[in-house]
């Protein structure tokens, strides 16, 4: 019994007896006129039975045995039928796995990353302010009285004057900076967007073990992000020193939504920027009027 299996132009890509039809040969014209124009069948005449099978990428699976060897042998009937079977079967299945896994890698490949793309400020690599938000009101629906989160409004000093002065090209290597700081300063578990032009906002979740002083947990935080400012040069001489100002928010009472926590981390901002900037303000419960 011969077993092959040929392209789409019935040209051997495999062979069982590679001794007379060799891989890139065609094969035989007394077998081709048997199965010209044919996808699937068993047939059986004077000469051969010829069982031919198409599978993925137009390739066909031809199996063939001479009728004087099964008219002899009556037993090997069942076995070649069962063989040829089980081969056209095994083959097309291993195909199709194989085309499938190479259509559907790439494709699963890019859904992911539009969908980064679609999530992230691509100048920075942070959050987007949509997405940001969304996930911050999740994180703080968890959030209780043993539970506690915190915002930080970041807002960079002087901005304007950065663009002016070292020209746009370098105010967005300012800002690309910035998304290289907050990754450096916040850890995996704290999530770090980018509200729109040189603002960006962080929020974290007050380990238990802090709770109790989360307050100093995160001045703490504030501190460290307004050092790594303060070490952060840039211009083509690196002698511009850019700082930020910072206002921080924690959850307590009914503030447990973005919007309201936001509210509260925007009026520390403020202070901050009243105190000469280049500092962080940590929003006070009694500074509520002040924040409605």
């Amino acid at each position: 019994m011969t077993v092959q299996l040929t392209e789409n132009n019935y040209a051997i890509i495999y062979s069982s007896n590679e001794e007379i039809n060799k891989p890139g040969t065609s094969i035989p014209d007394n077998i081709y006129s048997r199965i010209k124009d044919t996808d699937s069948m068993t047939k059986i005449d004077d000469e051969y039975l010829v069982s031919v099978s198409k599978c993925a990428d137009n390739w066909h699976v031809i199996c063939y045995i001479p009728t004087s060897i099964i008219l002899t042998e009556k037993n090997e009937i069942i076995l070649f039928l069962v063989i040829v079977g089980s081969l056209a079967m095994i083959i097309a299945t291993l195909l199709n796995v194989i085309l499938l896994n190479r259509i559907i890698t790439p494709v699963s490949s890019m859904v992911t990353n539009l969908d980064t793309k679609a999530r992230t400020d691509l100048l920075t690599g942070v959050l987007n302010k949509r997405t940001f938000e969304e996930i911050t009101d999740n994180a703080l629906r968890l959030c209780n009285n043993e539970h506690f989160g915190a915002i930080i409004l970041i807002d960079v000093d002087n901005f304007k004057h950065v663009n002016d002065t070292l020209g746009h090209a370098y105010g967005d290597k300012v800002l690309s900076g910035i998304g290289d700081i907050l990754r450096d300063t916040f850890g995996k578990e704290d999530y770090l967007g980018r509200l729109g032009g040189d603002e960006f906002c962080v929020f974290m979740k007050v380990p238990e073990e802090q709770n109790e002083d989360f307050e100093g947990f995160i001045a703490q935080r504030c501190e460290s992000l307004c050092q790594a400012f303060r070490n952060n040069y840039t211009g083509d001489d690196k002698s511009y020193k850019i700082s930020a100002s910072l206002g921080a928010a924690c959850t307590y009472k009914n503030v447990k939504t973005f919007a309201e926590l936001y509210k509260c981390a925007d009026e520390a901002l403020y202070k901050s920027k009243q105190k000469g900037k280049d500092t962080y303000t940590i929003f006070e419960p009694s500074d509520e009027k002040g924040a409605d």
